[in-house]
């Protein structure tokens, strides 16, 4: 395009009258922030951005344009307009002076903007070569992890490479009643466990009678529970649905069952825990207290039933009733093992079969129970604590013998065992009794107080 003289000088006489104008408007706040170099680079402090070194350059070049234009010898004589010379009004010192002035200005907003930031303008800040190799190290192991177990996913790899912690519902109820005294509690327990939640605790606290009891035991949960699932927590469904889904995979196909890789989450209870849609309703808790009261009265009956029907027996034999657990247990291990657990085996296959709208009577053989039980522990573990009510209300001899007097969810929190690496309680009954049941299911789970527990902080 070319110059014609008069317009050219115009032109770029306008331009540098609104660069210079640009200039003396001082700054309005964030809707004209400069952009400062630090280090090299241009960091922008607001919505519209001014850089001032540009600008500097752009109005040098803008005045050496005009100048050229001004001087040009081959350029066509044209009337100049009656107006007033812009660069008349607007000497080149003044405009040299007060982009300086500007400069300086930004040199000093910029030692304000990096004692605010904490930045140096000399350097940036160096990475933590420590911390650089540690996270490294990390992603290097995860990636070797997954390698080695193809079948396993980044969910696994966090499970596997923290112990599982699962709580009694006695400790959840400590962790409110003690409020903020549990932070630290809480804050160790998210950085070192991975936390495993008993759908049978979780419907023990959501029958509890008040609904301000009941909302500050989901607090607590919530607390356990934040964070991605399956990250750095997850949650069990109780034990009937737990060993409804195992029986249910097992029966599909025996010679292929392996317990730990069948999901047994409950994905109910996860949604429960982060809206609370059912817990502040009190006719829900009654309800299922009310369950959970006739279920605890009804198996308690069972066995105390059974010991006025075995007297006559030990009586007639001149039997001497067992002092000990480990002796009830390996007399009646053969027999009791494979009737109770044909007995749960079938009662879950129609409860499964219900679920999807059926009905059958299945009459599994003791074979493909005895199968089950060899390969399941918790599925064994439930038959054990049967067994430990069987010996405690039943069997043992009232005097001068072993006493494992915990009730029936205390006891059926031994479905969890299987599933973590520390069951922790503040009951010392239930303690004592679960401890004792890890011997003869196993395994090795760690049951602990939770005075024991919280000691190791």
């Amino acid at each position: 395009m070319e110059c014609d003289g008069a317009g050219c000088r115009r032109d770029a006489a306008l331009r540098l009258a609104h660069v210079a104008d640009q200039l003396r408007k001082p700054c309005q706040g964030a809707v004209c922030q400069p952009r400062l170099p630090i280090n090299g680079l241009v960091v922008s402090a607001g919505r519209r951005s001014i850089n001032f070194i540009e600008l500097y350059f752009f109005v040098l070049i803008q005045y050496s344009t005009i100048q050229r234009a001004s001087n040009s010898e081959d350029m066509p004589m044209v009337k100049k307009p009656n107006t007033a010379n812009v660069l008349g009004a607007v000497p080149t010192d003044d405009i040299v002076e007060e982009l300086k002035r500007r400069i300086a200005k930004m040199d000093e907003a910029k030692a304000t903007l990096a004692a605010i930031t904490r930045q140096s303008t000399a350097a940036l800040s160096p990475k933590n070569p420590n911390l650089s190799r540690a996270k490294e190290a990390y992603w290097r192991r995860r990636r070797e992890w997954l390698a080695e177990n193809p079948g396993k996913t980044v969910e696994d790899f966090y499970r596997e490479n923290r112990r599982v912690l699962t709580f009694d519902t006695s400790v959840h109820n400590q962790l409110v009643k003690i409020g903020a005294s549990s932070n630290p509690i809480y804050a160790t327990i998210k950085s070192q466990y991975f936390f495993r939640l008993a759908g049978l605790s979780f419907e023990e606290m959501m029958s509890t009678p008040q609904a301000a009891d009941r909302l500050a035991l989901l607090d607590g949960c919530r607390r356990l529970t934040a964070g991605r699932a399956g990250r750095s927590w997850d949650c069990l469904n109780p034990p009937y649905e737990v060993l409804r889904i195992l029986i249910a995979a097992h029966a599909t196909d025996p010679a292929k069952f392996q317990w730990l890789p069948v999901d047994v989450r409950s994905g109910g209870l996860a949604h429960e825990i982060r809206t609370g849609e059912l817990t502040a309703d009190d006719a829900l808790a009654n309800l299922q207290r009310t369950e959970q009261n006739a279920s605890i009265k009804s198996y308690k009956a069972i066995w105390v039933d059974l010991r006025d029907k075995l007297d006559p027996i030990f009586a007639a034999q001149k039997i001497p009733r067992p002092k000990t657990f480990g002796e009830a247990f390996e007399n009646g291990r053969s027999k009791l093992f494979s009737g109770i657990g044909k007995g749960f085996y079938d009662a879950g296959l129609r409860f499964d079969a219900e679920l999807r709208g059926e009905k059958i009577v299945p009459d599994t053989d003791i074979a493909t129970v005895q199968h089950f039980i060899d390969n399941c522990p918790p599925f064994r573990a439930l038959l054990c604590a049967c067994l430990m009510s069987w010996y405690n209300a039943s069997l043992r001899d009232g005097n001068n013998s072993e006493k494992f007097a915990a009730g029936r969810n205390d006891l059926f929190m031994a479905v969890y065992l299987p599933y973590c690496d520390v069951f922790v309680t503040r009951d010392a009954e239930q303690e004592s009794c679960l401890r004792e049941l890890t011997k003869y299911i196993g395994i090795e789970t760690e049951v602990m107080s939770f005075d024991a527990f919280t000691s190791e902080f």
